[in-house]
């Protein structure tokens, strides 16, 4: 969910910030506009409901790693209408497609694979992708075989990711 705010403090300058928890399972980025004013995205749980109120929202700050965030936005209000974003099932659609790219092009991160916002893959998925990439040119390879020792790595991924959201699923059903 993206909240537009107005009313954050210490924003002289534009810029955003990050946090989550692990333990609750909670997100969020603030991105800062100046001048009070930025937009919050909240990433929650597949199994929590977003929050229905600025107050709530501000609970779950509070949970984040990082206090800077709740600090930052404690004072603020809502500057129009909150929009929610449902997850989506893990995509593998570039996955089929990276064969008939030029050569020299190497597709990374999102570009390649995308994954459930709530299961908190997405980064470290970028981050294998990259050191693919890295350990490829230290190693000489030449281009086609680095974009096949990434997809190798996102295709895996990409199971990984798939077992995740089932086991999440199966968990809410024994929930219900």
């Amino acid at each position: 969910m993206t909240l537009p705010l107005a009313g954050i403090t210490q924003t002289k300058e534009p810029g955003s910030l990050a946090s989550s928890s692990r333990t609750s399972r909670y997100g969020a980025i603030l991105h800062t506009a100046g001048r009070g004013s930025g937009s919050l995205t909240l990433q929650t749980p597949g199994d929590s409901p977003p929050p229905e109120t600025i107050g709530a929202v501000l609970q779950i700050l509070r949970t984040l790693d990082s206090p800077e965030l709740w600090t930052m936005c404690c004072h603020a209000r809502l500057r129009g209408r909150a929009t929610t974003f449902p997850a989506r099932p893990s995509s593998r659609l570039a996955l089929e497609s990276v064969a008939n790219l030029p050569a020299c092009w190497i597709p990374l991160g999102d570009c390649l694979l995308i994954t459930r916002p709530d299961l908190g893959q997405g980064f470290a998925q970028l981050t294998e992708h990259l050191n693919v990439l890295e350990q490829g040119l230290i190693g000489g390879l030449c281009w086609p075989e680095i974009r096949n020792r990434v997809v190798a790595s996102a295709q895996a991924q990409w199971w990984r990711a798939t077992w995740a959201e089932a086991r999440s699923d199966l968990w809410i059903f024994r929930k219900q």
